[in-house]
Parts: structure tokens; C-alpha cells; sequence
């Protein structure tokens, strides 16, 4: 199947996180299996053009702690180390459309992981690095070895 538009995506999204966050609160241990995110959606998949998954909010967590990233209050910025260390990756996010970098929420992990255009370029770099590739047309993603290897290294300290 497919959504009709990126806008059911976000409210799906947004449902299944509000979902599953007051099913985790009414019980801490246990997630009915309905709310369980398959193990490949989980791990790596499609979000609104970008990265989602275990793997997203893995890199999201190291590009903080790395400075590449730093949040203000609501908003997501790239930093000046940030953006040397991307463009030494081929990504210019000075030719990159607005939001250049957003949290998104991951339903899955419940915790961010990084949208807006610079997501969304990663995300194009793993794919023509072929570190990544589609299941299926589905949103699941897989990972090679050596893309998990390679991916693992971006903003490593």
C-alpha cells in the first residue's frame, strides 16, 4: 500500500508515538503486540525522506556529542564543525533547502532522530553509497556490512 500524501505519514507517525507513549506509561514493562514495531522498521527505515529507526537515532546521538549538531530550545542546528565535517562527506549544507536540520521523533526508540533537508541528504548519501538499500518498495531499509560500518563512523569521535 501507500499513503496519499506525506501529511497522513506525519499524522500516522504522530499517533503511533502518542500511542505508544501512553501505553508505555500505563505499563512500563509491557508494549501490547499490536504497538511492537517490526524488527526491520525498527532498525533502519524510510521517514519522511530521511533516516528513521535504531540506526537514525544512533547517528543523531553521535553527531550531538560530536558538535556537529547542538539543539536551542526547539530548534536543531548544524555547527561550524558540524558543517566542515559534512562537507568533508560531500554534503554542502549551504545548498541545501530550509529546515537545513529538525528532531524528529522516533516512534520507534522514542527518542529524535535528524530530519529536514540535511536528513534528507544523508539519508541520499547512504543510498548512492549503496549502504543502504529499499525492501520491497517498503520503508524498511537494509543494511550492508560495510554500510553499517561506514554509517557507524560518521561523526565518531
Amino acid at each position: 500500500f501507500r499513503l496519499a500524501a506525506a501529511d497522513v505519514s506525519t499524522a500516522i507517525d504522530a499517533l503511533a508515538s502518542t500511542t505508544m507513549a501512553s501505553a508505555a506509561r500505563s505499563t512500563p514493562d509491557v508494549l501490547p503486540p499490536a504497538l511492537r514495531a517490526p524488527p526491520l522498521l525498527r532498525r533502519a527505515r524510510w521517514c519522511h525522506g530521511h533516516l528513521g529507526g535504531e540506526l537514525a537515532a544512533q547517528l543523531y546521538q553521535r553527531m550531538l556529542e560530536a558538535g556537529w549538531i547542538e539543539r536551542h530550545e526547539q530548534r536543531t542546528e548544524v555547527t561550524p564543525r558540524g558543517v566542515q565535517a559534512l562537507a568533508e562527506l560531500g554534503i554542502f549544507t549551504q545548498a541545501l533547502a530550509s529546515p537545513l536540520a529538525c528532531d524528529c521523533f522516533d516512534w520507534s526508540q522514542q527518542q529524535p532522530h535528524l530530519g529536514g533537508a540535511l536528513g534528507a541528504g544523508l539519508m541520499q548519501l547512504f543510498l548512492q553509497a549503496n549502504w543502504i538499500s529499499v525492501i520491497n518498495e517498503s520503508r524498511a531499509l537494509s543494511v550492508n556490512d560495510g554500510g553499517l560500518e561506514h554509517i557507524a563512523r560518521v561523526a565518531k569521535l
